[in-house]
């Protein structure tokens, strides 16, 4: 006896199960540490309320991208950390290499 739809139902049960996989997979980041759910959280933040502003370009980082600029932001970096606040960087287009939070 043949069934006339068996090869829709086999695609429809991959496709189940790939979309399955795909959804379990999203609740651990890539390198399997469980994502919290504060992350997934997207719910605005006063900045006013997180202490000193470290607008970067108060602190002579260019909006330039024709200069490297990482030593002037890890060091507003660090002195945000050391001090306190919040490091703001205003619109526009910034060169940097790696910087550590």
């Amino acid at each position: 006896m043949k069934f006339p739809n068996t090869s829709k139902f086999i695609g429809s049960l991959l496709i189940l199960a790939l979309c399955s996989t795909g959804l379990k997979s999203q609740d651990k980041f890539p390198d399997g540490t469980v994502i919290p759910k504060w992350f997934k959280e997207n719910k605005s933040t006063d900045i006013n309320k997180l202490g000193k502003k470290y607008i970067i370009t108060d602190f002579g980082v260019k909006n330039d991208s024709t200069i490297l600029q990482t030593k002037q932001l890890q060091n507003i970096i660090d002195e945000a950390s050391k001090n306190g606040g919040v490091v703001i960087v205003p619109k526009g287009t910034f060169l940097i290499s790696s910087v550590f939070f």
